[in-house]
């Protein structure tokens, strides 16, 4: 039925609804409008008053019809001396620049369902003979970039490692669009699976790209779900202790296609282990609450990592931290910053299917 009410639309409107959808819809009347409107409520008066004067046979009903058809004819007329235009904005064979942000991280290393994520960009994107390098490059200027902890130009794909540690969506898309604002910038678009594991929220970024009038492009890879995964979802500790007492932590873990499994919570101190524990998971969906102790040796500000081993049968070992402050007390206090290893949500991806490179 879609398709048949799109073949009658074409046919009336020679256009499809999705042109009128992307396109600004305008008046081309050498004439303001105004006077359109006021010259057709003129010719629509006259009608009305001879349907009003004129006596006879012909009942309301009809008077009604007849002068309901008078006036659709009468706005039609108008509407076509009015001369609609559809402006669509189109973009110039090689005049424009696309810049390509892609994930140089090393998740990028990872393979689903046998074929590396990496592989598909190097093919893809290859600069002798990558099918969609060369569609895209036979209408832009085209300017490569990788992010991973940092953003940097590159000249290709073959520049790229898979070998950075995190991946700050965010700041690549703040960056790009900086280097790029001197010159006619048609879009950007992101090869990534989405692996987010920087502190900076996205949003800020792609809010500043909106206003901008910059459409973002994505391509996701990767997985959109693990299905053996472990989190450390909270943790709850004292904001500060005494120095050289024993101190309770209590740990929430999640986890998905563990059950039954035992796995070992890991508490950290600037890389030494100060406590470790084993914790036999429960059903999926069941938060498990672990009871950690460890002494708190030293004053000052201190940074506790509380983390599970990485298991063998994770697709990858990449967490990420996410720090919680605590304000400075005196020498004889022991404040306490915590890190939250977070396994599940470091591998989302920043857009759940690939949508239209060029519009």
């Amino acid at each position: 039925m879609g398709a048949f009410v799109n073949s009658v639309f074409e046919f009336l409107f020679k256009y499809r609804p999705v042109v009128f959808e992307r396109g600004d819809f305008e008046f081309g009347a050498p004439w303001p409008l105004l006077v359109l409107l006021l010259l057709g409520l003129l010719l629509a008066g006259i009608p009305l008053l001879t349907y009003l004067r004129a006596r006879g046979r012909i009942g309301a009903v009809d008077r009604a019809a007849l002068l309901t058809l008078r006036v659709a004819v009468l706005a039609v007329l108008l509407f076509c001396l009015a001369r609609p235009i559809l402006v669509l904005a189109t973009v110039v064979p090689l005049e424009n620049f696309l810049g390509i942000l892609v994930d140089d991280s090393r998740s990028m290393q990872i393979a689903d369902d046998g074929t590396v994520r990496g592989d598909f960009v190097l093919d893809e994107l290859d600069p002798d003979g990558g099918e969609l390098l060369n569609a895209l490059a036979e209408r832009f200027k085209l300017r490569f970039f990788r992010f991973s902890d940092a953003v940097d130009r590159v000249a290709s794909v073959e520049n790229l490692a898979f070998s950075g540690r995190h991946t700050r969506l965010g700041d690549a898309l703040t960056r790009v669009h900086g280097e790029l604002s001197a010159v006619p910038l048609a879009g950007l678009v992101v090869v990534s699976d989405g692996a987010d594991n920087s502190d900076r929220p996205i949003s800020d970024a792609i809010l500043q790209l909106r206003g901008s009038g910059i459409p973002v492009h994505t391509i996701g890879l990767g997985r959109e779900r693990f299905d053996r995964d472990i989190e450390v979802s909270r943790i709850e500790l004292p904001r500060a202790v005494l120095t050289g007492s024993s101190v309770a932590v209590e740990v929430m873990v999640v986890h998905s296609g563990f059950q039954g499994e035992t796995v070992t919570l890991n508490v950290e101190d600037a890389g030494r282990i100060l406590s470790t524990q084993e914790v036999t998971l429960p059903r999926e969906g069941e938060v498990t609450t672990v009871r950690a102790h460890f002494t708190a040796a030293e004053s000052g500000p201190r940074l506790y990592r509380f983390h599970i081993v990485p298991q063998q049968s994770l697709r990858t070992i990449t967490c990420r931290s996410s720090p919680f402050s605590v304000p400075r007390r005196t020498s004889s206090f022991v404040s306490m910053w915590m890190t939250l290893t977070n396994c599940w949500g470091a591998f989302r991806r920043l857009v759940r299917s690939c949508s239209n490179i060029v519009r």
